[in-house]
């Protein structure tokens, strides 16, 4: 057995046993964790893509995602998409088409 799944059990079994009203627990450290990181310089997105794509138990995957972002992971998906269509469409070059007719500019 690793070291991580023999503490994962441990970080477990003290999260079940943790008093009323307890302040900190694992639940704010990994909150504390997602805070500090910078998600722009990260590229954390890319890589849960990226591991989504490889991971071979999609199901275990989403079913992560959701308890973490309380949200499933194709409506990250789908929010995701249409924000960074709309960011594409509005920087992408337009062809303007511009034509002098009796000395004035029409612009199409």
């Amino acid at each position: 057995m690793s070291n991580c799944v023999r503490l994962a059990k441990k970080v477990l079994k003290l999260s079940e046993n943790q008093p009323m009203g307890a302040i900190q627990d694992a639940d704010t450290v990994l909150a504390d964790i997602m805070g500090k990181s910078d998600f722009q310089v990260t590229r954390i997105s890319d890589e849960l893509l990226k591991m989504y794509l490889d991971v071979e138990n999609k199901d275990d995957f989403e079913s992560l995602f959701f308890l973490i972002a309380d949200e499933t992971f194709e409506e990250y998906l789908t929010k995701s998409r249409d924000v960074m269509q709309k960011n594409i469409n509005y920087g992408t070059p337009r062809v303007v088409k511009v034509i002098l007719n009796d000395g004035k500019f029409s612009i199409f």
